[in-house]
């Protein structure tokens, strides 16, 4: 075999008989979404695959989407056009929050988002997206004597440890007979929390945690 009869015979197996070839444009996404508490794997989670992703020239256009398995996993092959592909998941009373953070410069706050993007002319990626149960607080504050002039001022800690950048959440108002207020918080967890009552000229401050239920709300009552 001459030289350049050997020489076009390499060229062809590295175009036509690699799998990961520069002329074979089929990429694979594959991963598993579970529970971040239990580690539990999640079936019927929505994963939505989109390509383009800029607001400017339209927005995302969806290409699949498909729900997770009994095992939690999900799995897309497509044809690799236009980039850059991200991949989101949504449940009901589930979130997901993916954080990234610099590590050239730390000191920099990590970029929080509710997707992850796959890599350019990599043909078999794997990714895994661990959803963190919702559920709500409910307070109530209750005393019969209660003035107008009355305060609450309530603060639960940070809800996402995970998301730094989120702070802890504050309500502030009258606290009437009845008053009630509906939080957001990270379920299957305790969430700390303090409160202070101004009343009559004299102030109560006291701290405590709850554990948040997943789904149902949970309630807390609070009387002076």
């Amino acid at each position: 075999m001459s030289g350049r009869l050997r020489a076009a015979f390499v060229v062809a197996i590295l175009l036509f008989g690699c799998e990961n070839s520069v002329l074979d444009p089929t990429t694979e996404a594959t991963g598993k979404v579970v529970d971040h508490i239990t580690n539990q794997p999640l079936e019927g989670a929505t994963v939505t695959l989109s390509e383009n992703d800029d607001v400017l020239l339209g927005g995302a256009r969806v290409i699949a989407e498909q729900k997770t398995d009994a095992a939690g996993n999900f799995k897309f092959k497509f044809e690799w056009k236009e980039s850059p592909y991200k991949l989101r998941v949504a449940k009901e009373n589930y979130t997901y929050t993916h954080i990234e953070y610099n590590e050239r410069f730390e000191n920099l706050p990590p970029i929080v988002s509710d997707y992850q993007i796959m890599e350019s002319l990599k043909k078999k990626q794997d990714f895994v997206f661990d959803m963190e149960p919702v559920g709500s607080l409910v307070l109530n504050i209750t005393n019969a004597d209660a003035n107008p002039t009355d305060k609450l001022t309530i603060k639960f800690e940070n809800v996402n440890k995970r998301v730094p950048v989120v702070g802890p959440q504050v309500y502030a108002g009258n606290s009437i007979s009845g008053y009630s207020v509906g939080a957001y918080a990270i379920a299957n967890k305790y969430v700390r929390y303090s409160y202070t009552i101004e009343a009559s000229g004299t102030s109560l401050t006291k701290v405590d945690s709850i554990f948040i239920k997943h789904v149902e709300p949970t309630q807390l009552h609070i009387t002076y």
